[in-house]
């Protein structure tokens, strides 16, 4: 009787070791607030705008002067989000070339 629960207890361990996962609560928890303005204090242009709730992050992004960008200008609305302690969002869209514009 002993050998089996012993056995049982093993199976039930090796079964479920294959669904242990990375540390969840480093992709969940929350560790800092980046609500506010970030400007870059050397070299070109750099602003965010934002405002975070929770792990989520709304706002806006404005550079100049990046030869990266291809136009020297970077500006539109931004989302992201937050993991820990890591900022991540995808920059705005430059508009198209042939994009008519209101007023233009």
């Amino acid at each position: 009787m002993k050998a089996s629960a012993s056995m049982l207890v093993m199976a039930l361990l090796s079964l479920g070791s294959g669904c242990a996962r990375s540390d969840w609560i480093q992709q969940t928890l929350v560790t800092v607030d980046v609500t506010g303005t970030w400007q870059a204090t050397e070299g070109s242009f750099f602003e965010l705008k934002l405002k975070q709730q929770g792990s989520k992050v709304k706002g806006s992004l404005a550079a100049l002067g990046f030869v990266g960008s291809g136009q020297g200008r970077i500006s539109g609305d931004i989302d992201g989000n937050l993991a820990g302690d890591v900022f991540r969002f995808d920059p705005p869209t430059p508009p198209a070339a042939n994009a008519s514009r209101c007023g233009a």
